[in-house]
């Protein structure tokens, strides 16, 4: 999360976008994990009923189910229990991912086409910008 605002705020402070070009698609397109899913289902092991900062962008349309079991103890039969936990909960996630998706689309659609084109350039600048930065990482491990 931070280095997805770190990013963000650099493309505002250089002109490439504005502070009303800021939505959750564009945090969410700035993120590491921009190129994966949303997780459907997060399993939280040792009856902690905390998530410790972990996937909670990502989560906020996901089926969480807490387990009292440890780790090295979680069976077979408690991912049986977690997978009945979603099943039961499906369609209300699917309803509540729907409206959100709606909504999503809606706000895009208020945007002007120059609003587009000004994120699709300040997203392009991000990846070559992370490219950049991992190229010299990979150099320094390198030497």
């Amino acid at each position: 999360m931070r280095r997805a605002f770190v990013t963000i705020a650099r493309g505002v402070q250089k002109g490439l976008i504005t502070e009303s070009d800021i939505n959750e698609r564009l945090i969410s397109q700035c993120l590491d994990s921009r190129f994966s899913r949303d997780p459907d289902l997060l399993i939280r092991t040792s009856g902690e009923t905390r998530l410790s900062d972990f996937l909670l962008w990502q989560c906020s349309k996901c089926c969480i189910y807490f387990d009292k079991a440890l780790w090295p103890e979680f069976g077979f039969w408690n991912l049986c229990k977690a997978i009945y936990t979603y099943q039961r909960n499906y369609a209300r996630l699917k309803v509540e991912s729907f409206d959100l998706e709606l909504y999503e689309n809606c706000a895009e659609l208020e945007n002007s086409s120059e609003n587009g084109e000004r994120v699709s350039e300040f997203l392009r600048w991000a990846e070559e910008e992370r490219q950049a930065n991992l190229q010299q990482m990979a150099a320094l491990v390198f030497e």
